[in-house]
């Protein structure tokens, strides 16, 4: 949300996070601050996904988060939590769980391979698809859109 006064309500960049992106990407930046608040996005998942695939999607993130943290081609940069701005490397990985969702194999995989290195793909790749799964059964959106 723009609240900058700035009268167009939007300012240049700033971009449109689906309801699945979003609880996606609060969930990574609480986690990457020691499972900071993690009570709350348990909640949250449990909540938003019931009780039938809320803690098994948050399992599949925490599993894809570990693979990266341990074999990310390089070190990622994440916003610290309520932070108004994505970072490339979270916009990579919410685009990336986004194809996987739509089911664009070839895009997700491009995804991963950005990434981590060949020995971690197919490991990334199925906590992704499963997380995405996860996403599709409720139809929520982790697409991330230039707004406009």
């Amino acid at each position: 949300m723009d609240r900058s006064g700035n009268g167009t309500g939007r300012s240049p960049g700033t971009v449109a996070i689906g309801q699945g992106g979003q609880l996606v990407l609060w969930a990574m930046r609480c986690w990457l601050d020691g499972r900071r608040c993690w009570h709350l996005v348990q909640t949250e998942f449990l909540a938003t996904m019931g009780l039938a695939g809320g803690l098994d999607a948050l399992e599949e993130l925490e599993a894809a988060l570990a693979i990266l943290d341990a074999h990310a081609r390089r070190a990622l940069k994440l916003c610290p939590d309520g932070t108004a701005k994505i970072s490339p490397d979270e916009r990579l990985l919410l685009q990336t769980v986004e194809a996987a969702r739509a089911g664009a194999t070839a895009l997700m995989e491009m995804g991963v391979a950005t990434l981590v290195p060949r020995p971690q793909q197919s490991l990334l790749s199925r906590h992704l698809r499963r997380l995405a799964g996860f996403m599709a059964q409720r139809e929520l959106d982790c697409g991330v859109r230039m707004a406009i």
